[in-house]
């Protein structure tokens, strides 16, 4: 059967070596125990409740970009289990992100 039947990509082929390594990797991951986050959650809140106030009217293209801002900023912080900087630093930082959209 050909990809134009099945509508699917053959599966990349990979030397044993390199699967062998992913697979211990993956085994080494998943051994690891995870963090445990945390948030401020009211303060969490009021930012949501401040970001739909702000952006309340605003055009489709104007809240692609905000969203695009906010979810750099989302990746940037992704590493730390407290995400409290990450609030406050939103917080103080969307009226800039708002000027800019």
């Amino acid at each position: 059967m050909t990809r134009s039947q099945t509508g699917h990509l053959p599966p990349p082929l990979i030397a044993p070596q390199v699967q062998e390594a992913h697979a211990q990797r993956a085994k080494e991951i998943l051994g690891q125990e995870a963090p445990n986050v945390v948030v401020d959650r009211p303060r969490l809140e009021r930012l949501l409740d401040h970001i739909v106030e702000t952006t309340r009217g605003f055009h489709l293209d104007a809240l692609e970009r905000l969203y695009s801002l906010l979810t750099q900023s989302i990746y940037h912080h992704r590493r730390e289990s407290d995400k409290t900087q990450l609030v406050q630093v939103r917080h103080s930082q969307l009226e800039n992100m708002v000027k800019v959209c």
